[in-house]
């Protein structure tokens, strides 16, 4: 008899830790812990080629085109766009280059194509704005090829611009 009374000691006691065991899983605790991060401002720029066409320098009329820059910049951030004065340029004039030749244009924030209104890198002559959201802005820029320019005919004529954006 003892062993069978051992036994069943024994049985007891097994099922009455593991019903301790359930219990101690059943409770709980908690913490918090803190998520953070920080945003960059940040911005980028893309841009479409300006194509005047043909040009005829006997025209009397100046010829005029536009042409799209896209900048996109995380909300709130406030940003200049720059244009240099391109790759031949001479005396801050623009030039186009066909071989020796050159042909002068600008470029403008407005349509207005005022002199005031010459788009380039320094300041007052920047564009300028701050981001609402982080969606693409087109700004448009004003290309005008003065009239009567003297220059030889059946000539491909090109030039590269800058475009930088500052935040």
């Amino acid at each position: 008899m003892n062993r069978k009374l051992l036994k069943t000691a024994l049985l007891v006691g097994v099922l009455t830790l593991a019903a301790g065991a359930g219990q101690a899983w059943a409770q709980s605790a908690t913490t918090t812990f803190q998520v953070n991060a920080s945003v960059a401002g940040s911005c980028e720029i893309r841009a479409n080629a300006l194509d005047f066409g043909m040009y005829s320098p006997i025209d009397a009329a100046p010829v005029d085109q536009t042409s799209t820059l896209q900048v996109r910049c995380t909300k709130g951030v406030t940003a200049t766009v720059a244009l240099n004065d391109g790759a031949n340029s001479l005396s801050g004039q623009r030039r186009m280059a066909g071989g020796s030749e050159f042909l002068p244009y600008d470029l403008y924030r407005a349509s207005t194509r005022a002199a005031a209104d010459r788009w380039g890198n320094t300041v007052g002559f920047l564009a300028s704005y701050t981001a609402s959201n982080n969606g693409w802005r087109d700004l448009t820029v004003y290309g005008r090829i003065p009239a009567d320019q003297d220059v030889t005919t059946a000539l491909s004529l090109t030039d590269t611009i800058t475009a930088t954006v500052n935040f």
